[in-house]
């Protein structure tokens, strides 16, 4: 499994624009939905995209979602996974607005 990227992001959002007829701000309301759905599921791949990730983004999940009502390693990754997901949907979605304006 490869590190989910800005390129698969931006792509994964232009095809809900071209085939779905999406619009930047619903597609804005809903970017939770998108980092969530494109974090990985097996512990060995949470590992490897954990460490391939920017370093950045070590401990993020917690300073900004706090501790899970069950902390786990695999818990903890998830959650700078989210935040840098979610960071790379966004900065996808600003440069797809820019574009079509």
């Amino acid at each position: 499994m490869a590190i989910y990227t800005a390129t698969n992001a931006k792509q994964e959002l232009s095809s809900e624009i071209e085939n779905y007829g999406a619009t930047i701000e619903s597609l804005r309301d809903r970017l939770g939905e998108y980092a969530d759905t494109s974090l990985p599921v097996y512990n060995g791949d949470i590992i490897s995209e954990w460490q391939l990730m920017p370093i950045a983004y070590d401990g993020r999940g917690i300073e900004e979602f706090g501790l899970p009502a069950e902390p786990t390693v695999y818990s903890l990754m998830l959650g700078d996974l989210y935040a840098y997901y979610y960071d790379l949907l966004t900065i996808a979605l600003d440069e797809l607005e820019s574009e079509t304006n």
